[in-house]
């Protein structure tokens, strides 16, 4: 459980059962309500768990702990269920930031640690940044200091990481490291040490090139930090400028010429392999070309112009500065095998990466000047025989490296990748036996955390931007020995995945179902390591590519009174006529479907006009309309969707959630589930969200992704109870004959998620579960569940693949697809996005009638009345995923006509103009009843146009094969 506020003060904290990724807890406590089960007690025992969390804080207490603590206590209580508590402690916890308490030292009784503390202290450079924050006092006790670094002086050195590397013409078969060194033909124990080294660096003084074109390259200008040279005439369109990263400099140009006054363009070479063009369009076709280079340690700030002729280049030398970098070393400790002189002489380097960002590119250039040295460290194999298989083993790590003549992911050195007598070595396969999947998981969730702001990064600077505190104390991470080396290597090797992903893209089908292509497979197995930024920089240039270059916009006049009586009297719209989504259905169904859905981002795919009302449709009404029909398809007006079992029960997980209805195949029904697709594929490409309320039964066959049992405990916490009943008896070793009359009554056959009896198999309600049949029906029952939804959700997938490229969609995790269509809905943590796309017009920022606002916004309203505020002032009711997937900003403005007496309006919203005519209430209370009753009794969008006109939808119109009703 976790707990979350309703409201302002203490007593307004309540419990809500959620559920985690690991390494995402957010407070050091997790309450738990189980049920054990035992073979004397198969139905189990009930009680209440807390714990510390040791992940977070090291497990200690503080205000949110205590307020768990509590609630989860009175919860056992008000259920009669027993308590326990599990003090899981690693440590205590001062309230101090990291940053500073990391400075403090310890002073210890007569320089013994055995005798305790006698003080905390503070070195003098410490205090002299931390004087303003602390209060301290200067204490000389030299004798106590001394011991102190005696001590440390006198204690071992950490022990860096033990590498064994042993050689063998034979594949090893043995895991244990001492029974594959018997097994080997050479053996060697190296170790690692890192240190520090002092490098040269340059410090480049240019800043950027700016370029204009046209046919030809008409106009270049060199931008450095004390010149600005201009080359060439006015004219042309100005090309995208090419801005020179810290400490990058340019090293060499291509230009070439066409007898123009600077030529068809020029390509641009960088000390960190970057090619940049500045180019007309004329420049493939142009037949003369000249490269210039500058020399080692100068960098080019300009051309060498001779009238009308490019004749070289302006080059100057750079400064230099002298700086530490770390530095890791290899020290062999023990050999047994040398190669005999009859051995084939080769030599044989096992490559490990070591920082920097060499490793991001193997096909970067060397610059000339010789400053772009490969950084790797390297075990040399040279007295090492000739053999087939090299095999690396850390020596804490169980998992070892079995190696033949190949190249993975690209990390060796350029030289080898074409010489069989070489052997090079991955650092992927070196860091994946140190690095498990949720360390990898945290450190690509910190990467999407930075990218989503600054972009995907092209060097391993970002790493210092990184959340530090996660990065320190997260479990999956502190147990690694390389520290920040081994995270820039690992994290190296992420961003290579990931463009090499990119790369092998469109060579791979990935909708190739499983068993068919082995790439796809692994791509998809991967989705969770592919950054978000990379996913949604293919996913943009796919939605580009595909998007309709002709539209239809139609304007659909549709009938809110006909399907509200629809609601009013109890009916299901099974054919899809009388409802708002059927309305739209027929209307839309046989338009082409290129030109009708296939939209660019921000733009309404139709009009709409409610039959009846005075609306004009600028926006409101259409996100509107696609608000209503949500709501309709989640609910027993039509016969798409229905309650998932936990959400029926109130138990479990996804209390709110919808699930496809698995009795809904005829062909009417798939069509409107395949119509349901292209609504998706709409809200994907226009970015106008759809409110839907689906699980990971749904989204995961969408993505290609396998529906496990989980998935379908996430729906219906009780579908396997038959299932871990047998489990937990198979445990207790029965008899045969006492498991057949523990399961008498049960056979094979089931209710579904409709509450409808299914047999598993032929004739299975006549078969009795037994103990030798018991694995048939655990595998049946399994096998149903998981595919329960299939027929319908292939159709939902069929109607999306119609708008959308689903090439794409495969990389996505089911949660990231279901964000791209339904948004993120509107927590709390949402209004600070909706603040930062706030303007005024008519109050200040600063005004207490606006704090009032973001104050009943955040901690006042729910989830769902967020959501609901957000409808009534926009017509829908989340929000869009990003700054920049936002169409327009949200105005909050004044309301003229309130002055004399403002707590006697009520507000007023336009909803497409995303904006609100806000009066300045008095008081919060005031505020918050005024804005709640509008906004649940004004949802119609009205009085804003003339009336419409259209054809009225009778529920009488229903034919008999429509009886039906799945209202309750």
């Amino acid at each position: 459980g976790r707990v979350e506020s309703t409201g302002v003060g203490a007593e307004n904290w309540e419990l809500a059962e959620t559920t985690r990724d690991i390494g995402k807890n957010d407070i050091a406590m997790v309450a738990w309500h189980l049920t054990l089960r035992t073979p004397l007690h198969p139905n189990g025992r009930e009680l209440i768990l807390i714990s510390n969390d040791i992940s977070v804080a090291a497990g200690s207490f503080g205000v949110l702990e205590d307020v768990l603590f509590d609630l989860a206590s009175k919860r056992a209580r008000a259920l009669g269920l027993p308590r326990f508590y599990f003090a899981v402690n690693s440590g205590a916890r001062i309230g101090l930031a990291k940053e500073v308490m990391y400075k403090f030292r310890v002073a210890w009784n007569q320089g013994d640690v055995t005798k305790g503390p006698a003080y905390l202290y503070l070195s003098d450079t410490d205090y002299q940044l931390l004087k303003d924050s602390v209060v301290a006092e200067r204490v000389e006790e030299e004798v106590v200091a001394n011991k102190e670094e005696e001590k440390k002086k006198s204690a071992p050195p950490p022990l860096p990481p033990w590498y064994n590397i042993l050689c063998s013409n034979k594949p090893f078969q043995s895991i244990d490291l001492a029974e594959a060194q018997k097994e080997a033909k050479y053996y060697a124990s190296v170790k690692a040490i890192q240190g520090k080294k002092t490098v040269k660096e340059f410090i480049p003084k240019m800043i950027r090139v700016e370029g204009w074109a046209g046919a030809e390259l008409d106009h270049l200008v060199f931008v450095s930090k004390t010149t600005t040279n201009k080359y060439g005439r006015q004219g042309g369109n100005a090309k995208p400028h090419f801005k020179l990263k810290k400490g990058e400099y340019i090293t060499i140009v291509l230009h070439k010429t066409r007898n123009s006054y600077i030529g068809s363009g020029i390509k641009f070479t960088t000390s960190l392999g970057r090619e940049i063009l500045i180019a007309g369009s004329n420049f493939n076709s142009a037949s003369t070309s000249n490269e210039y280079a500058a020399k080692p340690g100068y960098e080019i700030i300009g051309l060498n112009m001779s009238g009308s002729r490019c004749n070289g280049i302006v080059q100057v030398k750079m400064e230099e500065k002298e700086v530490q970098v770390d530095d890791l070393k290899v020290e062999t400790i023990h050999v047994e095998g040398e190669r005999k002189e009859d051995d084939y002489p080769r030599e044989v380097k096992v490559a490990m990466a070591k920082q920097k960002s060499a490793l991001l590119s193997s096909s970067s250039k060397s610059s000339k000047d010789g400053n772009n040295e490969k950084q790797f460290l390297r075990f040399d194999l040279q007295k090492a025989p000739t053999t087939r298989f090299v095999r690396i083993q850390l020596s804490k790590a169980k998992i070892p490296l079995v190696l033949n003549q190949v190249k993975v992911m690209g990390f060796a050195p350029k030289e080898d990748k074409l010489d069989q007598a070489k052997l090079p070595i991955s650092p992927y396969k070196l860091l994946t036996c140190m690095f498990t999947k949720q360390a990898d998981f945290v450190l690509v969730s910190l990467l999407n955390e930075y990218s989503e702001k600054n972009g995907l990064p092209d060097d391993l600077k970002f790493i210092s931007e990184l959340n530090q505190t996660v990065l320190t104390s997260n479990a999956h991470l502190t147990k690694y020995e390389y520290g920040s080396l081994s995270l820039m290597a690992r994290y190296s090797m992420l961003i290579k995945f990931n463009k090499t992903v990119e790369t092998i893209m469109p060579l791979v089908d990935m909708n190739a179902p499983k068993g068919y292509s082995s790439m796809a497979q692994n791509i998809r197995n991967s989705r969770s390591l592919i950054l978000w930024a990379m996913k949604k920089q293919m996913w943009d240039r796919g939605l580009r590519d595909t998007m309709s270059k002709s539209r239809t916009n139609p304007s659909i006049s549709l009938d809110q009174i006909g399907a509200r009586k629809l609601f009013e009297n109890r009916k299901t719209d099974h054919k899809g006529r009388i409802s708002l989504f059927g309305q739209l259905y027929q209307q839309t169904k046989d338009k082409n479907v290129d030109n009708m859905w296939k939209i660019p981002p921000n733009q309404r795919a139709f009009v709409v006009a409610y039959v009846g009302f005075h609306t004009a449709d600028a926006g409101g009404p259409y996100r509107d309309a696609l608000d209503k029909i949500c709501k309709e398809v989640e609910s027993p007006a039509l016969p798409l969707f229905m309650k998932s079992p936990n959400n029926k029960n109130k138990l479990g997980e996804n209390r709110h959630a919808v699930v496809p209805r698995p009795s809904s195949k005829q062909p009417h029904h798939l069509g409107m589930f395949q119509f349901l697709g292209r609504l998706m594929g709409m809200a994907i490409r226009s970015r106008n969200l759809l409110p839907l309320n689906f699980t990971s039964v749904v989204w995961k066959p969408i993505i290609n992704d396998h529906v496990g049992a989980s998935d379908i405990e996430a729906i219906d916490k009780m579908c396997f109870k038959t299932f871990d009943k047998i489990k937990s008896i198979e445990k207790a070793k029965p008899s045969p004959e006492l498991f057949d009359k523990q399961m008498e009554g049960i056979f094979f056959e089931i209710s579904g998620s409709d509450g409808k009896k299914v047999e598993l198999c032929r004739d299975g309600a006549n078969k009795q579960l037994s103990w030798a049949n018991r694995n048939e029906y655990m595998k049946l029952l399994l096998n149903f569940r998981i595919n329960e939804f299939d027929v319908q959700v292939k159709a939902i997938r069929k109607g999306l693949a119609e708008v959308v490229p689903l090439q794409f969609t495969s990389l996505f995790t089911w949660k990231e697809i279901m964000i791209q269509v339904c948004g993120r809905g509107m927590t709390r943590g949402d209004c600070d996005l909706l603040e930062r796309m706030t303007n005024y017009s008519g109050h200040q920022k600063t005004d207490q009638c606006i704090k009032n606002f973001w104050k009943m916004m955040r901690d006042v309203f729910n989830d769902e009345q967020r959501s609901q505020f957000i409808a009534f002032v926009w017509g829908r009711s989340r929000l869009p995923t990003s700054a920049s997937d936002f169409s327009q900003r949200f105005y909050i403005t004044g309301h003229s006509r309130s002055a004399g007496n403002p707590d006697g309006w009520f507000p007023i919203a336009h909803t497409c103009g995303f904006s609100i005519e806000l009066p300045k209430y008095t008081t919060l209370d005031v505020m918050v009843k005024k804005i709640t009753w509008a906004m649940q009794n004004c949802g119609s969008v009205d009085a804003d146009g003339g009336i419409s006109s259209g054809t009225r939808v009778e529920d009488n119109t229903l034919s008999d094969d429509e009886i039906d009703s799945f209202f309750e």
